[in-house]
Order: C-alpha cells, then sequence, then structure tokens
C-alpha cells in the first residue's frame, strides 16, 4: 500500500505539471478555451455537480444554448442565420479539454464526452449544412483557387496597390502579404530575424544568386519546435519581388550583441521592435487592399472566367 504522504506527494507533483502545461499554453487559446468553459458551467444544471463535465450534459447543453443561436456575423442574404458546425465543434473541443483537466484532477471519474452521440450531433449538422448549401445554390468555388485571385496580374496589382499607398506602413503590409504568397507561411507575424539566413545558390547563371532560407519552429502547423525550412529568391518581376523592399522596412539593427537583434521581429507592430504586428492589423490591410482592388471574396459568388495559358499571364 502507498505510504498516504508519498500518495500526496505524487498528486502535488500532478497537479505541477498540469498547472505548468495550462501556463505554457498560447494566450489566446486560454482565453478561448476558459470563455467557451465559463459558460458550460453557467448553464444553470444541479449546483452541487454542474461542473463536472458528462456527455450527456454536454449533448444538453448544445441543443439549448448553442444549436439554435444566432449567428453574430451572419451572411448578408440572411438574417435569422444560426452558428455554423464549427462553432459547435469549438464548444465540444473546449468542454472535452475541460473534461481532461478534471479527470488528470482526479475530479471526474465519468466516461469521454465526445461519445457517439456528440459524434452523430456533429455528423448531422455536417449533412443538414451540406444538403442547405444544395437547395441555396451556394458557390463550391468558396475556399478554393477560385476564391480571390488566381493570377500573377492579380499579385502584382495588389503589390502595386501597397506600394502607392501613401500610409507609413504599407511596405510592411505589402511584405506581410507577399511573404504568407511566396513561401506560405501562416506565422509570417512570428518571424524574427534569427529565424532568417542567406544560402548563394551555384550554377545559377551570371549574376549572383541568393536565397533566403526561414526556419520555423513555431505557430500552428508547428507547435511542438520541429526543425522545418522555407525558402525564396528573387523573380524578374520587379513589383512581385520580396527580398529587396526589406531594407526599407526597418533600419538594420546592432549585430555586435545578440539581445540587440535576436528578438527583433520581421513584420514590427506599433511597440518596439520585438512587437510584431496582431493579426487585427494583418488581417485589416489584407481586406483594405481586396476590396480597393475589387478582388472576388467568399462574400459573394465567383463569376468562372476562363484563365489564359501560364506564358500569357
Amino acid at each position: 500500500m502507498v505510504p498516504l504522504a508519498l500518495h500526496v506527494e505524487l498528486h502535488e507533483y500532478t497537479l505541477r505539471t498540469l498547472e505548468r502545461g495550462l501556463a505554457a499554453r498560447p494566450r489566446n487559446t486560454a482565453r478561448a478555451c476558459e470563455s467557451l468553459q465559463a459558460e458550460f458551467t453557467a448553464n444553470g444544471f444541479d449546483q452541487a455537480t454542474r461542473t463536472v463535465v458528462t456527455g450527456a450534459k454536454l449533448n444538453l447543453f448544445l441543443h439549448e444554448e448553442i444549436l439554435n443561436r444566432q449567428s453574430k456575423r451572419p451572411e448578408k442574404n440572411s438574417s435569422n442565420q444560426c452558428v455554423g458546425v464549427s462553432t459547435v465543434e469549438l464548444y465540444v473541443a473546449a468542454v472535452t479539454d475541460l473534461y481532461k483537466q478534471q479527470r488528470d484532477r482526479a475530479m471526474n471519474s465519468n466516461s469521454h464526452p465526445r461519445n457517439s452521440t456528440i459524434a452523430s450531433l456533429l455528423t448531422t449538422l455536417k449533412r443538414e449544412k451540406h444538403a442547405l448549401d444544395r437547395n441555396q445554390f451556394v458557390d463550391r468555388g468558396i475556399g478554393t483557387l477560385m476564391d480571390g485571385y488566381t493570377s500573377s496580374r492579380k499579385l502584382v496589382a495588389i503589390s502595386k496597390y501597397h506600394l502607392d499607398a501613401i500610409a507609413g506602413d504599407s511596405l510592411r503590409d505589402r511584405m506581410a502579404h507577399l511573404f504568407a504568397i511566396h513561401v506560405c507561411c501562416k506565422s509570417a507575424r512570428n518571424l524574427e530575424l534569427a529565424d532568417m539566413f542567406g544560402v548563394l545558390l551555384e550554377n545559377e547563371g551570371y549574376s549572383e544568386c541568393r536565397a533566403l532560407v526561414y526556419i520555423i519552429n513555431q505557430g500552428k502547423t508547428n507547435k511542438f519546435s520541429r526543425v522545418e525550412f522555407g525558402s525564396l529568391f528573387a523573380t524578374k518581376i520587379r513589383r512581385y519581388v520580396l527580398v529587396v523592399p526589406w531594407k526599407y522596412i526597418f533600419s538594420s539593427p546592432t549585430l555586435f550583441v545578440p539581445s540587440m537583434w535576436y528578438n527583433v521581429k520581421l513584420l514590427r507592430g506599433k511597440g518596439d521592435r520585438t512587437t510584431s504586428i496582431s493579426y487585427t492589423t494583418h488581417y485589416k490591410a489584407t481586406v483594405k487592399a481586396f476590396d480597393a482592388l475589387k478582388l472576388p471574396t467568399n462574400a459573394k459568388p465567383m463569376p468562372r472566367v476562363a484563365l489564359p495559358p501560364a506564358w500569357q499571364i
């Protein structure tokens, strides 16, 4: 039999590990989970056990509070639109996370809340959404290559829009957009100077050709610090070039002391050099450029246009 003192010590270190994991979570993830979990626990279950997660409680909560809730951002042609499947899945994930915390703390001995009933509910919602989209003739090009821009001419137009803008952050916004296009990097806002280095490419013509290599060790696509690389180099379309305009974004930092340049953000925000731009700033700059150039988005159906051959682009 385990001595009582050892049992208490084991439980204490288990709680320490859990608290350490919660503290290391990304701030936005923690904030989103906590708000959804608080909504579940305040739903009005039995006062003594209302915070204990079960599959039946989750199912009741979804039916009474979530499924018929009006969407905060309804589509233009729908004033009574309810929340979508993605919102329901967020609540399921948040409540499931709360259950895991309770189970690890030995506060909940119930079975996993995401049982066959919840799985059947999510499947049914997806089927109903698919049938509704068919009946309403929803454009199936949303979320595909037809949604937004499909040719290099439009990419050049976006680049020219930022170059011609008067705002002081237009060059930064241009680089943020082109960086996401060139290297398909979803975490470009977190890139720092320490993540990048240059490589001289041999046998690439008469002029010197250097590639910019960047390291991705954080972000949505890489949460556990795996070493992943990406690269890019200059193109002959000057308005589409990403590497050259960097020197106009920020002045050269002092490279003699690591503390003066190691944490410098590539896309800096309103604060000092170590503060990156926010998601909202990046999003608004992209939406503003799209609206100014009248590029199609998923807010309306996209026309089906035959594109020219690649050699004509």
